[in-house]
């Protein structure tokens, strides 16, 4: 599908959000259990509070990356699209729906400093509501200018979010954060 037809929609954070995050989890642990190390709820609906699309960002932590590309058939019949790296060298990337996404799924090897980083953008917006009203403020405008083009939309986050990215660094020194071992666990569900 072309990426310019899909429409941009903001909705109010949803508490739902983190068990809908949870019950996905569990759809994709038997598909990938052999290389799974850890899954993390990412992205806007991720923060309480924060307004976003409403779209869940999941983020699966493997063993090795290559082995991921043995499972597109399986992550296809639970309604998934392959993608491959999708702009983002190391990492597989997969969607659930065509014209509104219901789910993205991004899948990095263990050790790539794309987790941390996703993880400490997220980590660092929980914890500072300055900076989330900000950027709701940000996809709001970004929202209404590109209705109709979620590729700009994205692209115009991208200096508010570098600038959270180096704001978060600094935190992560004062504070000594480090990455979460999982947000979900297979042996309990969550």
């Amino acid at each position: 599908m072309n990426e310019q037809m899909r429409e941009v929609i903001m909705v109010p954070y949803n508490p739902a959000w983190p068990q809908q995050f949870a019950e996905e989890a569990s759809r994709l642990y038997p598909v990938y259990w052999m290389c799974w190390v850890s899954i993390f709820h990412i992205g806007s609906t991720a923060v309480p509070g924060l307004l976003s699309k409403s779209t869940l960002d999941l983020m699966l932590v493997v063993q090795n990356i290559q082995k991921v590309d043995a499972f597109d058939e399986l992550i296809s019949s639970l309604g998934y699209t392959p993608r491959g790296e999708f702009g983002i060298p190391g990492r597989r990337y997969f969607h659930q729906g065509d014209r509104v996404h219901k789910t993205h799924l991004h899948v990095f090897e263990h050790g790539s400093p794309q987790v941390e980083r996703h993880l400490l953008f997220r980590d660092y917006l929980r914890c500072h509501p300055l900076e989330t009203k900000a950027y709701a403020a940000l996809k709001v405008e970004l929202a209404e200018r590109y209705k109709f083009d979620p590729v700009a939309y994205t692209n115009g986050k991208d200096e508010f979010i570098q600038s959270i990215d180096r704001l978060a660094l600094e935190w992560k020194e004062q504070l000594g954060w480090q990455i979460p071992i999982s947000d979900w666990n297979p042996d309990v569900g969550h």
